[in-house]
């Protein structure tokens, strides 16, 4: 098949596809507005609540000259456990912390900026896109579960398989000592804020349209008979309830939904690998964060998955030393966090943030 014939089989596909999808979104519309709706639940109770903060202070850190202090005291780490540069220890931080686009919106930058190169950058986006602990204990343990020691025990098992598979990939690029100076920003702390503020803004309604958009796909998808007679197929074939299957696969396109769901019917190991993946939503999230990179992002994608498994081995390891956190996942609680993941989120920003303005001063 030659080019000529292979752009045109590809229009008529992306033609027959917009087709479809208009007539479903005509013929489907109430179901539609209901997974909209339930998005934008989702987006002011937990999204921009857990998330907004940070991706302001990730900025902050790139532009304020923030990161060269914070990377020389990480240096050691950075260097000789991940093989990376010297200034790269903010990232590594900023993703135990920042919630999944944080530290992928800062490598990002610096790979655009040419301080990283976009190899590297495409090696650090394997480890570090992370659920930050707002969502994981404030979110997730306290608000779906009812319990801080689960919610301590998700977040760790994501931590300890994300440095693992830094230290692991970090045999990928030949070891060397890499010159870690930094440049000092000449900007102002003020218009650095500011940038810093509508920049995110931006962020933040980009990230929260995948998530309106996956919702209502994932609305479409429950009501749909085929959903439920491949959902009913699975769980005959594995023995396993049709709620726990439902809530997986819920887990998959959407992660704040499908925390919810599993919280209610699975378990805190399967918890682990859903919000370690991320969900597809959370994938392309971060798609729209590198957008201009030139990074290939397919060895990204494939990551999302291991990083699950190991998550979810580690769970369980750490299930057999807290069998208790286990049992809150009985309970079925309901998700009561919109205030415990604002309260989370603004808490650590403004102790983080006291510590970058008290570090700024110090440097001038």
């Amino acid at each position: 098949m030659n080019l000529k014939n292979w752009v045109k089989m590809k229009g008529a596909v992306a033609a027959g596809i917009s087709l479809l999808a208009g007539w479903l979104l005509l013929k489907d519309a109430k179901i539609f507005a209901a997974g909209i709706a339930e998005g934008l639940t989702l987006c002011a109770g937990v999204i921009i609540p857990a998330l907004f903060p940070f991706m302001v202070l990730a900025k902050f850190v790139c532009g304020s000259g923030a990161a060269r202090v914070l990377s020389k005291l990480l240096s050691p780490l950075t260097m000789r456990i991940f093989n990376l540069p010297q200034n790269m220890g903010s990232m590594i931080l900023m993703s135990l912390i920042g919630g999944y686009p944080a530290a992928a919106r800062m490598i990002g930058q610096e790979v655009k900026n040419g301080n990283l190169p976009a190899k590297t950058g495409e090696r650090m986006l394997c480890f570090c896109v992370n659920a930050g602990p707002s969502f994981l204990v404030g979110a997730v343990g306290i608000g779906m579960l009812g319990s801080l020691k689960a919610g301590m025990i998700l977040y760790f098992s994501q931590a300890i398989s994300s440095l693992l598979m830094g230290f692991l990939l970090s045999f990928q690029e030949k070891r060397r000592k890499i010159d870690g100076n930094v440049g000092v920003s000449t900007e102002t702390y003020s218009k650095v804020f500011v940038e810093s503020v509508v920049d995110s803004v931006q962020a933040i309604i980009s990230m929260c349209a995948f998530v309106l958009l996956f919702c209502a796909v994932l609305a479409f998808c429950e009501s749909s008979g085929l959903f439920v007679a491949a959902v009913e197929f699975l769980a005959k074939v594995f023995s396993v309830s049709e709620e726990k299957i439902q809530a997986f696969f819920t887990g998959m396109i959407e992660v704040t939904a499908g925390s919810r769901a599993v919280a209610r019917y699975g378990s805190l190991p399967m918890l682990a690998f859903i919000t370690s993946f991320g969900s597809l939503s959370v994938i392309f999230q971060i798609y729209g964060q590198l957008v201009g990179s030139g990074m290939k992002l397919s060895g990204f994608t494939l990551s999302r998955v291991v990083h699950g498994v190991v998550a979810a081995v580690i769970c369980r390891g750490m299930i057999r030393i807290f069998p208790e956190a286990a049992e809150t996942m009985a309970q079925g609680a309901e998700a009561a966090i919109t205030s415990t993941s604002a309260v989370g989120s603004a808490a650590v920003l403004i102790v983080t943030a006291m510590f970058l303005l008290t570090v700024g001063r110090g440097q001038q």
